[in-house]
């Protein structure tokens, strides 16, 4: 399997983990238990910014015959998640 796709996987496995955990530890926490809620909502950012930058970089190979880009196309966004989302949703309204 070539070196790119093989990325694609781990990037994607490594997202859906972050979430799942966010999900599971927003679900124990409580007021007693601050940490809990940190945990939870870094890991769900931390998801959602991974996943958005999947759905860029996929939308990307659709467009372009399966090529995967030369540059970084996700670069410009660094960590604004707000951004992020709103390629994502301007990608799935074209869907």
């Amino acid at each position: 399997m070539n070196q790119n796709w093989q990325s694609l996987i781990n990037e994607a496995s490594l997202s859906a983990e972050l979430l799942a955990f966010g999900s599971t530890m927003i679900g124990k926490a409580d007021y007693t238990k601050n940490a809990y809620y940190d945990s939870a909502f870094f890991s769900l950012s931390m998801g959602m910014e991974r996943t958005s930058k999947l759905v860029l970089i996929i939308d990307y190979l659709i467009k372009n015959d399966f090529n995967f880009p030369k540059k970084n196309i996700v670069k410009e966004y660094w960590h604004n998640l707000e951004g992020l989302l709103n390629a994502v949703n301007k990608i799935c309204v074209l869907i």
